[in-house]
């Protein structure tokens, strides 16, 4: 089996009319370009979405390479009852 990603973590933040102008000055003092990806809350609905999709997907394609690993390698069912 594939070793699981090990991902960088995202720093996230909520971008809102109230807090642009704190959150656009901290951004430019850090030195970095600035770019903002934004999206409305139904854009982040759709996003999260779309995620499960993709980690279902991942999970159904694991549990296939599992089966199809028991049927051509009988020998190593023991392993994967573990």
């Amino acid at each position: 089996m594939p070793e699981p990603l090990k991902l960088e973590s995202v720093g996230w933040r909520v971008v809102t009319p109230e807090n642009i102008d704190e959150v656009w000055a901290e951004l430019g003092a850090s030195g970095k370009n600035v770019v903002l990806f934004a999206l409305t809350d139904d854009g982040y609905k759709t996003l999260s979405l779309n995620f499960g999709q993709i980690r279902n997907f991942i999970l159904t394609q694991n549990e296939m390479l599992i089966k199809y690993k028991l049927y051509y390698e009988p020998e190593i069912k023991e392993e994967v009852k573990e």
